[in-house]
C-alpha cells in the first residue's frame, strides 16, 4: 500500500513538470504573439451633446452615453442626483433625477463621465427657471401605499412623501397618514450611501401627520396619538434635515410626527454640502437643522442614535426653533465621549413650550441639553440662546462624565421660567444643572430635585465650574431634594457663587426676596414636594405638599415677578408669568416653584 502511494506520488510529479514545461513554452509564444499582433482598445467616452435641458418642475430624465469601457459618472450640484452612477460598455444611458427650481432665474450644473483620468466627458444640465412666490397654499396628501404617479392632490391620488417632498414649494402643506414612512432620496449628490438618505426639507413647509389611515375627507382633523405618523430614518444618519432659506413670515413646521430610529455616525464620516449648507453626518440622528426658521409642534422625537455626538436634535448656525408640546426622549449615544444626548444648540436659538427633555443617555456631557457654541460651522463663535418655559427636563443620565440634565457652556444664555429639572443623574459633577466658562443661566418659577452627581461629583442640584465667567440667577425657586457623591448635594458654588438668590430655596434653608436666610424656617423637601408625576398641564411635575409649607409663603407677588422680567428680551408673555406650570394662575398666591399650591 506505501508503495503504490509513493508511485501514484511520481505520476503526479512528472506530470506537473511537464504541464510547467509546456506552459512556459506557450508563455513565451503568447509573449511574442501579443507583442506583434494585439492591438488595446482605445477608450471611447462622450455624451450625445454638450447641452441637456430639462423643466422647471422636479422629473427624471435619460442622458444617453457611449462609451465602450466600464464607467461612472457625478454630478456637481446637489439638485442633480444620478441614479446609476456606474455602467458598462452596454450601458447607453444615464438616469437622473432634478429637483424643482425654487428660483425665478434658470440654473445649471454639469455631469462628469471618466473611464481613466485621462479619458472624460461632461454635459451641461440646464435647468428652466421657477415660477414666482405663491400666495396660494398647496396641499399635498401622503399616504404608506401612495404612488409616487400620483399628483397628491387628494386622499384618494395619495402621493409617497418622497414625491411631496420634491414637489412642495415655500407656503405648501404635506398632510400624512398614519403610518411607517423611511426615506428613500440619498440627499448627498454622488453618494452610495444609503444612509444618507433623509426626509430633506428645504422650502418652508409643513409636514403633517396624525391622520386615518385610510383616510378620505381633505377636512379630517389630526390625531397624531390615535393615528401615528412615524419618520423612520433606518439607520441613516439623520431623519429629518432642514436647510430651508430664511422668508420673512414663512417658516418650516412639523406637527403630530414621531422621529425615530436615526443614527448619526462617526467622527470619520466627514460633513457633506447638501444645497449649499454644510451638513455633518456625525451630529444629529433625529433632526438636524442649520439656519432655518422651525415650528416643532406635537412630535415625538424618539429612540434615536449617535456614534459620535447629538442623537436627538442639532439646531446650529443661527437656527431658529420652537418646540411646543414636543418630547425629546430616549435618545442615546453608542460610544465614549459622545456628547448632548437631547438637544445640542450651537449658534442658534431655541424656545420650548410645554415639553419634556427625558431619558437621554450619553457617556460624555448634556444628557439631555447641551448649549454650547462651537467655531466648527461658522468663522467665529455665536451665541447659542435658549428658552424654556413650562418644560421639564428629567430622567437623563450621562454614564461617565457630568452634567445630565442642562449644560451651560462657552458663550451661551439660557432662561428657564416655569421649569422642572427632576432625577436626573451624571456619573461625575451636575446631575441637574451644568455651568462651565462665559456661560449665564436665569431660573425663574422653577423646581430643582432628585438629581444626582454620582461617584465623587459635586453638586448634585446645580454644579458651578472653576471660577470661570459663568453667571447663575435664581429667581422664586426650589433647589432641593438633590444629592451628590462629593460637596454640595443642592449646590456646589465654591468656585463661584450664584449671582443672585431671591425668595428661593436651596436645602433647607429659605432665603426671602432681599437674598436673606429666613430665621426659624426650613424646608424639608421629602415632606414638602410631591413626586414627579401629571399635576395638570401637559408636563410631569412635583406639586407641592405637606402642612406649614414655606415654599407656599415665602416668594414672590405675581407684581414682583412682572417688574423682575419686565426688561427680560425676548419679552416674556404674560400668560407665561402669570400661572405656573400647569397652567394655574399665580395671582394673589406668593408660592415659591414651577407650581403653585391648590
Amino acid at each position: 500500500m506505501t508503495q503504490h502511494k509513493k508511485f501514484k506520488f511520481k505520476q503526479f510529479l512528472s506530470f506537473t513538470l511537464i504541464v510547467v514545461f509546456l506552459s512556459a513554452i506557450a508563455y513565451s509564444c503568447n509573449e511574442d504573439d501579443y507583442d506583434e499582433t494585439f492591438d488595446p482598445i482605445d477608450p471611447v467616452l462622450s455624451f450625445s451633446g454638450s447641452l441637456f435641458e430639462v423643466g422647471k418642475d422636479a422629473a427624471t430624465y435619460s442622458v444617453r452615453i457611449n462609451a465602450n469601457l466600464p464607467w461612472r459618472v457625478q454630478s456637481n450640484r446637489d439638485w442633480i442626483t444620478v441614479e446609476n452612477q456606474h455602467g458598462t460598455a452596454d450601458s447607453t444611458y444615464i438616469r437622473i433625477r432634478v429637483a424643482a427650481n425654487r428660483v425665478q432665474q434658470t440654473r445649471s450644473g454639469s455631469l462628469s463621465a471618466y473611464i481613466t483620468d485621462e479619458v472624460r466627458a461632461e454635459i451641461t444640465i440646464s435647468q428652466a427657471e421657477g415660477d414666482p412666490m405663491s400666495d396660494i397654499t398647496v396641499y399635498f396628501y401622503v399616504k404608506e401605499d401612495g404612488s409616487a404617479d400620483n399628483d397628491g392632490s387628494s386622499w384618494a391620488e395619495a402621493t409617497t412623501l418622497t414625491a411631496a417632498l420634491e414637489a412642495a414649494f415655500s407656503g405648501d402643506v404635506i398632510r400624512i397618514a398614519e403610518g411607517n414612512y423611511m426615506p428613500e432620496s440619498i440627499i448627498v449628490s454622488g453618494s452610495e450611501n444609503q444612509r444618507d438618505a433623509s426626509f430633506l426639507i428645504a422650502e418652508n413647509i409643513t409636514l403633517e401627520g396624525g391622520f386615518p389611515a385610510d383616510a378620505s375627507d381633505e377636512d379630517d382633523i389630526s390625531d397624531p396619538v390615535a393615528y401615528p405618523t412615524v419618520l423612520d430614518g433606518n439607520n441613516g444618519f439623520h431623519v429629518v434635515a432642514i436647510i430651508a432659506p430664511l422668508e420673512e413670515g414663512r417658516n418650516v413646521t412639523l406637527r403630530g410626527l414621531t422621529i425615530t430610529n436615526g443614527q448619526a455616525g462617526l467622527a470619520a464620516n466627514a460633513n457633506v454640502t447638501v444645497g449649499g449648507s454644510v451638513l455633518p453626518r456625525n451630529y444629529g440622528g433625529g433632526i438636524i437643522v442649520r439656519n432655518s426658521v422651525v415650528l416643532i409642534e406635537d412630535c415625538d422625537i424618539m429612540s434615536n442614535r449617535a456614534e459620535h455626538h447629538i442623537p436627538g436634535v442639532f439646531v446650529y448656525a443661527n437656527a431658529n426653533v420652537t418646540f411646543v408640546r414636543t418630547k425629546i426622549r430616549n435618545n442615546s449615544t453608542l460610544n465614549a465621549s459622545s456628547n448632548g444626548g437631547g438637544i445640542w444648540n450651537d449658534g442658534g436659538a431655541i424656545f420650548m413650550f410645554d415639553s419634556e427633555v427625558s431619558g437621554n443617555i450619553t457617556s460624555g456631557v448634556g444628557a439631555a441639553i447641551h448649549n454650547f457654541s462651537t467655531t466648527s460651522f461658522s468663522s467665529s463663535a455665536l451665541s447659542s440662546r435658549m428658552y424654556l418655559f413650562n418644560t421639564t427636563i428629567s430622567g437623563n443620565r450621562t454614564t461617565v462624565s457630568a452634567a445630565s440634565g442642562y449644560y451651560g457652556r462657552t458663550n451661551s444664555y439660557a432662561l428657564m421660567l416655569n421649569c422642572t429639572v427632576s432625577d436626573n443623574q451624571s456619573n461625575s459633577h451636575g446631575g441637574g444643572i451644568t455651568m462651565h466658562d462665559n456661560a449665564r443661566l436665569d431660573v425663574i418659577n422653577s423646581t430643582i430635585t432628585g438629581n444626582i452627581a454620582g461617584g465623587t461629583g459635586n453638586g448634585g442640584g446645580i454644579f458651578i465650574n472653576t471660577a470661570m465667567t459663568q453667571v447663575v440667577n435664581l429667581y422664586n425657586t426650589i433647589v432641593s431634594g438633590n444629592t451628590a457623591g462629593g460637596t454640595g448635594n443642592d449646590v456646589n458654588e465654591a468656585a463661584r457663587p450664584i449671582a443672585a438668590k431671591l425668595a428661593v430655596i436651596i436645602g433647607a434653608e429659605v432665603i426671602d426676596k432681599e437674598g436673606n436666610s429666613v430665621t426659624g424656617v426650613t424646608f424639608d423637601a421629602v415632606a414638602n414636594l410631591g413626586p414627579l408625576t401629571d399635576n395638570g398641564g401637559f408636563t410631569r411635575t412635583h406639586a407641592l405638599t405637606g402642612t406649614n409649607n414655606p415654599a407656599v409663603t415665602h416668594g414672590m407677588t405675581l407684581a414682583e415677578l412682572q417688574a423682575l422680567v419686565a426688561d427680560f428680551s425676548p419679552a416674556i408673555p404674560e400668560d407665561i408669568i402669570g400661572k405656573d406650570q400647569t397652567g394655574n394662575n399665580r395671582d394673589g398666591k406668593t408660592c415659591i416653584g414651577a407650581v403653585v399650591a391648590n
